[in-house]
């Protein structure tokens, strides 16, 4: 992984929306030192997932809806964590960062885009002892507009298993299942509304 290519290209995205470092790092939540140091390539930004959506302006809500899974089997239904109206008038551009914090056992999820900052929390490993073995995997959704089915598509997922851990991609988890494997699965995704 090459860390000085990673931060130009952070540094190219946040210029390409005419914005500052600290206009990115109070969007964010965090520093503007945190965003200078993942520019410069000194570090990336801390389990941070970052996703460019375009909306079509046909659409009006761009929902975030979580899934969680143990030992394979869905529990409960998926849980809608924020429902964000967008203006079809408008360039409905933004940013989503997705923020494990394994230590306080909470996700924080961030949208922000030139209107303001929508932000939602939702725990994990509420149940379980002796937390302490994770794993991930995101794939990039760099466009909307494909999205125009308004079908679930995902881009997260948060994986924990006591004995043995198998980390997935998000694309091989949409179309396989979560497997049995893991103890617990966290499966973050997106859809489009009218």
């Amino acid at each position: 992984m090459d860390l000085v290519k990673i931060g130009a290209y952070i540094a190219a995205k946040r210029k390409s929306l005419g914005l500052t470092q600290r206009q990115v790092a109070e969007k964010l939540g965090m520093s503007d030192k945190s965003v200078s140091k993942w520019e410069r390539g000194i570090c990336l930004p801390d389990v941070a997932y970052l996703y460019r959506y375009e909306a079509d302006a046909g659409y009006r809500t761009l929902d975030l809806e979580l899934t969680t899974y143990q030992k394979g089997r869905e529990i409960g239904k998926p849980r809608k964590l924020v429902s964000i109206k967008l203006d079809g008038d408008e360039d409905c551009t933004g940013t989503i960062a997705i923020v494990p914090d394994f230590q306080h056992y909470r996700t924080k999820v961030i949208y922000a885009n030139g209107e303001g900052k929508y932000q939602t929390e939702f725990s994990i490993l509420d149940d379980v002892d002796d937390r302490e073995y994770y794993g991930r995997a995101a794939t990039e959704i760099a466009d909307l507009i494909s999205l125009k089915d308004g079908k679930l598509h995902g881009i997260l997922a948060l994986f924990y298993a006591k004995d043995e851990l198998q980390a997935i991609p998000v694309e091989s988890l949409e179309a396989d299942g979560p497997g049995a494997v893991n103890d617990y699965v966290y499966y973050l995704s997106v859809r489009l509304c009218k």
